[in-house]
């Protein structure tokens, strides 16, 4: 039997940093974790053993950290693009560099109403994340977050959905819709001002959500994707993925007690939405 080598990359995963800027009273703390992958010339290393075109993953790990030391203070697009930058111009035998970042999120303790200088709180499991491709041909610009939790109160329905004899779900004219927000757009350009435009998107996306008159998920996943595009005209397209979280009332009836306002929270996602929407070119 005769084998070919297919499509392959190798790479170092989970590395994380903090990176901490002192200005005086006032400091900033950058809380990362970075995976590197790349995808090349490693066929002989695979086939005969041969690992002189392999840079250790553990000097990925180590550049990484050194180029944190002047790179990782700003805009996390920046540092992958630092980082995409330094492995392709020193390797040769790689082909493309793929470089993901994401930040926590931490904020400053308040005191007496000040953020305080040095202190900070970190307080849900929202991350902001960048992923930078880049080869002699192309540079892919992604920006994103991640694990934050959402939840609207009314505006939310599911109605006139396809039955069979196994469907036992009531319709819902106005109940509550929670879920986590994962998103992930691309630029249409590598020269962006990554932090506003972060924030822009993050906005927006929240807005929408909390204003859209939902009838599903996937009503509200596009009409928010919709809206970013439109708004933000860096983008040339947006994945989002939306699993659902379903609150479940609880039943007070054995204690002859009405229930409109006791729930069990849901833990675990049992339906999920995603879609990439993509800026329609032939659209004006």
């Amino acid at each position: 039997m005769s084998a070919r080598l297919g499509e392959n990359r190798y790479s170092e995963a989970g590395i994380r940093l903090l990176k901490l800027n002192r200005l005086g009273d006032r400091h900033e703390l950058r809380d990362l974790t970075v995976d590197v992958s790349f995808e090349g010339d490693f066929e002989t290393s695979h086939t005969r053993g041969d690992n002189a075109r392999i840079l250790p993953t553990h000097t990925m790990r180590n550049t990484v950290y050194s180029i944190a030391r002047d790179r990782a203070s700003g805009d996390i697009e920046k540092f992958a693009l630092a980082l995409t930058q330094h492995f392709l111009e020193q390797n040769p035998q790689v082909r493309t560099v793929y470089v993901r970042v994401a930040e926590e999120q931490w904020t400053r303790v308040s005191i007496a109403g000040r953020p305080h200088g040095c202190a900070f709180s970190r307080g849900g499991l929202e991350r902001r994340t960048a992923l930078v491709e880049r080869s002699a041909a192309r540079l892919i610009v992604e920006s994103g977050l991640e694990g934050l939790r959402l939840v609207k109160t009314r505006n939310a329905a599911f109605v006139g959905f396809l039955r069979d004899r196994f469907t036992t779900l009531p319709e819902s004219g106005d109940g509550m819709l929670a879920t986590e927000l994962n998103a992930r757009w691309r630029y249409g350009w590598s020269e962006v001002p990554f932090g506003p435009q972060w924030q822009q998107v993050r906005q927006v996306l929240l807005e929408t959500f909390a204003e859209h008159d939902s009838r599903s998920l996937q009503h509200t996943l596009f009409t928010m994707a919709s809206a970013a595009l439109e708004q933000c005209p860096p983008l040339s397209e947006i994945r989002l993925r939306l699993p659902a979280f379903h609150p479940v009332l609880v039943d007070l009836s054995p204690f002859a007690m009405e229930n409109h306002e006791v729930f069990i929270p849901g833990e675990v996602p049992h339906s999920v939405a995603e879609a990439v929407v993509r800026r329609d070119e032939m659209a004006g």
